[in-house]
């Protein structure tokens, strides 16, 4: 029995291949799908099937689950320099590149070190 998962794994299959300049014959080589496997997937013809999407994830060097995140959800948020919170100390400075986002899952930061210096993670 063929089970097929619903995703929106075609559309984003051009468009991560483009971004690593990757033919679909050669995404197909490095799932070991067939290009008549791959193909239909990519251009929206045909589901893939339960076994596929990992597949072609680990192909194109992407999460499984970039197939299944609702894009429309997801919003771009840029903080003007000048409402961003800075912290400046001996060795780097840091700048929050939030400001009061509700729901955030991560807390971005940009971190400048002066030239010579680095962080020891201990």
């Amino acid at each position: 029995m063929h089970r097929s998962v619903p995703s929106d794994i075609g559309p984003t299959i051009p468009i991560v291949c483009e971004s690593l300049d990757l033919l679909v014959r050669e995404l197909s080589s490095r799932t070991e799908l067939s290009i008549n496997a791959v193909s239909p997937i990519e251009r929206g013809d045909d589901s893939p099937n339960l076994e596929s999407p990992p597949q072609i994830a680990e192909g194109l060097c992407v999460s499984f689950t970039e197939f299944f995140t609702n894009k429309a959800q997801q919003t771009l948020v840029y903080v003007q320099p000048a409402d961003q919170i800075l912290s400046q100390y001996e060795t780097m400075q840091i700048e929050s590149l939030e400001s009061d986002l509700r729901n955030q899952q991560i807390e971005p930061y940009k971190i400048t070190l002066p030239p010579g210096h680095s962080v020891n993670a201990t």
